[in-house]
């Protein structure tokens, strides 16, 4: 019975031991000169945010074992030792996933890995791009055409961004992909957000070019807090400060007082503010309730006041390549643009386009 009774009870911690294995999860291995350093464990998310999934000491062997109850979900993961960084890619089927290799090569993706068919995918890559066996058109044909698309995804800020109007087909598909392969995460939302900024950042650098002095400022045609719309062209005949700002803009609630000042000093001499807020952004009624507290609280008292309330991705911050605020640009009295960014000398700026 004594026997019978210990017989069962080993199947049971076999059992126990096997149950626990199917559900959770063990990263491990061996990293020669790692000895006695921390190893952490993140999720990386798209937006740049980073999220503790766990810790382990590695011993004076090298050798290194992160338990975790359940397996991490599908997603792009950064090991720490030191201050070194290893990228891996679960497909969410990872029980057992283990790293062999020297610490000094780790950046390098010198290492193997086992467990994880993504991150072993990704680590042979690093590996030829480390030693020059592969150029970067390889690298972009593996992203464009690439079965893994969370490696796809992460490769692409690097080989598709920098042209990113030229390669659009190629990111937006990307994105479509994220949204199929991974329903309800945010590496679908978080890579679309990152095409917006890029692509408004580029256009933005693009029309900068384009915002010289001596030519017709671009045409701005916006509702104001109350609805109603203003035109910057309307204003031709005045001399006019076009004046990017936004009520969260600490430098430019600084500078109000002095755009204020000179409002004051000049307005009953053809000389005029049109105030454009990257305000917005989020819930509209929030947005305008910011920005008409602004306005009152900063006394700008002159009627042109406008928005899209799609704070950076503002098309008229956009058009003018705007990309930090405060921005002024002062027009003549034919609705040219006569200085950009006129501060300190803005009274006698004003002062001779009145003459």
């Amino acid at each position: 019975m004594k026997q019978l009774f210990f017989s069962l009870l080993s199947l049971l911690v076999i059992w126990t031991s096997c149950n626990s294995l199917t559900k959770g999860f063990e990263l491990e291995g061996e990293l020669k000169n790692a000895a006695n350093m921390q190893m952490t464990l993140e999720k990386v998310e798209f937006s740049n945010n980073l999220k503790l999934v766990g810790t382990t000491q590695v011993d004076g062997a090298g050798k290194f074992k992160l338990k975790l109850e359940e397996k991490p979900l599908p997603g792009v993961y950064m090991v720490k030792a030191g201050n070194k960084r290893l990228l891996l890619f679960f497909d969410g089927s990872e029980k057992e996933v283990k790293l062999t290799g020297d610490y000094n090569n780790l950046e390098k993706y010198d290492i193997n890995v086992t467990g994880s068919k993504g991150s072993k995918d990704y680590a042979e890559l690093m590996k030829k791009l480390a030693s020059q066996s592969v150029d970067q058109n390889y690298l972009k044909n593996y992203v464009v055409n690439g079965q893994n698309t969370l490696i796809n995804a992460t490769l692409s800020f690097q080989v598709l961004f920098n042209e990113l109007n030229a390669n659009l087909p190629a990111v937006n598909k990307i994105a479509d992909n994220l949204d199929k392969e991974f329903p309800g995460s945010s590496y679908a939302k978080d890579y679309r957000n990152v095409i917006a900024q890029v692509k408004t950042k580029m256009d933005a650098e693009a029309s900068a070019m384009k915002i010289k002095i001596g030519e017709l400022a671009p045409e701005i045609n916006l509702p104001g807090p109350d609805g109603k719309k203003h035109s910057l062209a309307a204003l031709k005949g005045k001399v006019v400060l076009l004046d990017f700002w936004a009520s969260w803009c600490g430098p430019c609630r600084r500078e109000n007082p002095h755009v204020v000042s000179v409002y004051n000093q000049f307005k009953d001499k053809g000389f005029t503010v049109f105030s454009v807020s990257l305000d917005g952004g989020g819930d509209p009624a929030q947005g305008t309730a910011a920005w008409k507290n602004a306005i009152a609280q900063d006394k700008l008292v002159w009627e042109n006041h406008v928005s899209d309330l799609k704070k950076w991705q503002s098309e008229p911050a956009a058009m003018y390549g705007v990309q930090s605020i405060p921005q002024t640009f002062l027009l003549d009295k034919e609705g040219k643009i006569a200085a950009i960014n006129p501060r300190e000398n803005l009274e006698a700026e004003v002062a001779k386009l009145l003459k």
